[in-house]
């Protein structure tokens, strides 16, 4: 995986105990020093990398365990819910997340031969695709990471990052993985057309839900959609769009800037009571306990 160097260079620049947004466009670093449990957030479309520790995310009943040995492409953006058991201040928890600029990877997609794809070996039901990758992933990796911490960083990053991820995409889109993210930039696919879908549910997720609108904004017939929705997604749309609620109702008591009966309404809810009871059923614990 990625050489030790690079990591504790890394770990040298990051904030601690905080998600942070480096000067590369789309790519984060999650540093934590002590344990987390039923953390939500939206997984955007992307790959993701155990840098030190080991974490487990959910996606309804779905549940994958990875660590340094394995990296994890993620097609579609998604309500996720993640668990950290061990981090401290000397074997803290590290991770990146590089969000795809899909303008990019349709743009690399485009320019290769996939007219005969490669045999997809991952099942649909593995929606985070663990993987082993290979070395010129790596290197491409390190090659885009290294440009965090070298001198003149903001001109290097300007002109040479775009290179090096036209680079990590194209490993991508040609590894046995790559299926899963080519057919979200193939126009009219089932995961491009579910995504449009996701989208609009995390930019509408407090709206009453309209399966025969969504379906339509697809170009689906309901039950088409349905399947396909939850196929991709390993949930039902109802299901996706409660758990994005209360992904948004964690943040939001966080914030600590409005009551739990207001945070319920703004995320959609019309009683604070069933509010209350959804959000101990998804995380475990009441509102108040956040």
């Amino acid at each position: 995986m990625l050489s030790t160097q690079i990591i504790q260079s890394l770990l040298a620049i990051c904030p601690k105990n905080s998600v942070w947004q480096t000067p590369i466009d789309g790519l984060f670093l999650h540093h934590l020093d002590n344990p987390t449990a039923s953390n939500a957030f939206r997984q955007q479309p992307s790959l993701c990398v155990m840098l030190m520790g080991e974490r487990q995310l959910c996606i309804g009943d779905e549940c994958s365990r990875f660590n340094q040995d394995n990296m994890s492409l993620c097609p579609v953006n998604t309500p996720v819910m993640m668990t950290v058991e061990h981090a401290t201040p000397n074997k803290p928890y590290f991770a990146l997340s590089l969000q795809f600029d899909l303008a990019m990877v349709a743009k690399v997609a485009g320019q290769l031969d996939l007219h005969n794809p490669l045999k997809n070996t991952v099942q649909p039901k593995d929606f985070l695709t663990l993987f082993n990758p290979n070395q010129e992933l790596i290197n491409a990796l390190e090659r885009l990471l290294a440009l965090l911490y070298t001198p003149s960083f903001e001109q290097k990053i300007a002109i040479l990052a775009p290179l090096y991820l036209q680079e990590i995409y194209y490993y991508l889109l040609t590894s046995p993985q790559g299926e899963k993210l080519r057919e979200l930039c193939r126009q009219g696919s089932h995961a491009e057309r579910i995504f449009k879908a996701t989208t609009w549910l995390n930019d509408h997720f407090s709206e009453p839900l309209n399966i025969a609108e969504l379906a339509s904004l697809c170009g689906m017939s309901e039950s088409g959609f349905y399947q396909h929705f939850r196929q991709v997604t390993l949930q039902s749309p109802l299901q996706y769009q409660k758990n994005l609620r209360l992904t948004e109702a964690q943040n939001q008591i966080r914030q600590g800037k409005d009551s739990i009966a207001q945070i319920a309404y703004n995320v959609g809810y019309e009683s604070p009571s069933q509010f209350s009871r959804e959000y101990k059923r998804y995380f475990g614990r009441a509102p108040s306990e956040a």
